[in-house]
């Protein structure tokens, strides 16, 4: 199959979200698919289109707009053209999948829907609590979402059980935007049946991009590695709010036997360097 995959982060970046797309279109890859996929542009890119070491094929767009290190990509008709231009140079198109609900989820709605394509919407977290963690207005930047979504992709009902005017704002583009795929992927079942709960209706699957629930379960064995030097903590993420960074902070700070590093940008990071210099946390690198 040739598959045309949608996200809002370039490969290039750092991220959950980036770790399990990326691990996805490898494997597509190696099963012998074709995998083009439009994201943001690199801030690292010389050109705007690109094949890796893989054979994974880019369309990058750029973003006019970068919020708290997340860059926002509207869905321009200019962007449209350019895609089914590019996508038109190789074989056919056979499948569209989306990683997000924003603006190249949206594209990714209107390229399924102009070459009559299945849709295929995964979902990576809750746009309720990243907006209520990640933004200092989350009420207005989702309502704003909300409106500006509802212009492109149809939202025939309001959500259950939603709560707060942000989750409901959060939620709505989310059902939406399920609304208008084939079938929708989450990352656990628990996130499922959340789906389930706000009125999803679509045929979902659960495609985990964690460990199993069961592994906490599992008994603990030590490894004695023989190394006479203690060992390294490092932490990999976004620094943004809902990462919880500070749990490390405070981890180094309670161990300071331990060495901790910790890998990572966005708006958090003045505020962490702050906290390691304030309280003198000299085992914690940020890099």
């Amino acid at each position: 199959m040739n598959i045309a995959v949608f996200v809002d982060h370039h490969f290039d970046s750092l991220g959950g979200i980036q770790t399990s797309v990326r691990s996805q279109c490898q494997e597509l890859v190696r099963l012998g698919h074709q995998v083009t996929v439009i994201c943001p542009r690199s801030r690292h890119a010389r050109n705007s289109n690109s094949v890796n070491a893989l054979g994974i094929r880019f369309v990058e767009l750029r973003s006019p707009l970068s919020i708290n290190g997340y860059e926002f990509v509207y869905p321009f008709a200019v962007y449209k053209r350019r895609i089914l231009r590019e996508l038109g140079r190789g074989s056919a198109i056979d499948v569209v999948h989306a990683h997000t609900n924003l603006g190249v989820g949206v594209l990714a709605f209107q390229i399924a829907k102009e070459l009559d394509l299945p849709l295929v919407q995964s979902f990576h977290g809750r746009e309720d609590v990243i907006a209520e963690k990640s933004t200092r207005f989350p009420r207005l930047i989702t309502g704003l979402v909300n409106i500006l979504h509802a212009c492109y992709v149809p939202h025939r009902r309001q959500p259950s059980h939603a709560g707060t005017m942000t989750a409901r704002n959060a939620w709505s583009v989310m059902l939406a935007q399920s609304e208008a795929a084939d079938h929708v992927t989450t990352p656990s079942h628990h996130f499922l049946k959340t789906c389930r709960d706000h009125g999803l209706t679509t045929s979902a699957s659960v495609v985990s991009n964690a460990l199993p629930d069961g592994i906490m379960d599992l008994p603990i064995k030590r490894a004695h590695t023989g190394l006479a030097d203690p060992p390294r903590i490092i932490w990999v993420g976004r620094l943004w709010s809902e990462k919880s960074p500070e749990l490390l902070l405070g981890a180094a700070e309670l161990l300071p036997q331990y060495s901790f590093v910790m890998l990572g940008n966005g708006p958090l990071e003045s505020s962490i360097r702050h906290t390691l210099q304030s309280k003198k946390i000299k085992n914690l690198a940020l890099e």
